[in-house]
């Protein structure tokens, strides 16, 4: 059978094509909308972003010389006490980490041990210029670390507390500074033997008649009370 086409009505084509150009625009236009309006994130890729981002804030940067020896490389509120667990108890100590450090390290000595001049200069706050230019141009680290009765018991701790599960019985005190990465250190050359660790110091009050009472256990005594637990 053979379709016969009949004419269009001139007016109905162009109302026909008149509504085609208007879902055409309208298609773009929310197309467009589309790309243009902020997207929902996905909460899990919101969170490595700003995990990203936090990371990268807390990256420090380099370290000059005089702001390492400085006074605000100090650390502070630094003090011992005792850490108990259900039979023993340890000297555990504590400080303020400062804002630019790295890692703290740490020295024991006998509460006899000399010194030098440590106990008469300000301990545990921020210097006075006087101690600060001491603690600059005078190395008790250095001094310290090689005095009879005194031992170096931490060289790496990243967090506030550390307990010292190793003092023997006694009256002990403890020393302690700030370091930084090495990486961190001046580039130029007048500044390249820098120590990564600051001439600021801190000394805890005396730690008097500890008695470590797992030290003094017998070895039978320990595997006895290892058994126990493991039981």
């Amino acid at each position: 059978m053979k379709r016969t086409l009949h004419p269009v009505n001139p007016a109905k084509q162009k109302s026909l094509n008149t509504m085609i150009h208007g879902l055409f625009t309208a298609m773009v236009v929310v197309s467009l909308s589309a790309c243009n309006s902020p997207k929902t994130a996905d909460p899990k890729s919101v969170g490595k972003k700003s995990s990203s981002n936090l990371a990268a804030q807390q990256v420090k940067g380099r370290i000059s010389a005089e702001e390492l020896d400085g006074a605000t490389m100090r650390l502070n509120l630094f003090g011992v006490s005792y850490f108990e667990t259900s039979r023993f108890k340890f000297p555990i100590l504590s400080y303020s980490v400062p804002d630019k450090a790295d890692y703290v390290q740490i020295i024991r000595c006998r509460a006899d041990a000399k010194l030098g001049d440590l106990d008469t200069i300000e301990i545990g706050a921020s210097n006075t210029q006087v101690a600060d230019q001491k603690y600059k141009t005078t190395d008790y680290w250095k001094n310290i670390s090689s005095t009879f009765g005194c031992v170096t018991i931490a060289t790496s701790v990243s967090i506030d507390r550390f307990v010292d599960y190793f003092a023997s019985d006694g009256n002990w005190v403890y020393v302690s500074r700030a370091c930084v990465q090495s990486t961190r250190l001046p580039l130029d050359s007048a500044d390249a033997t820098v120590s990564p660790c600051s001439r600021q110091v801190s000394k805890t009050p005396e730690m008097r008649n500890y008695i470590n009472k797992e030290k003094s256990m017998s070895a039978e005594r320990k595997a006895e009370l290892l058994a126990q637990r493991d039981k």
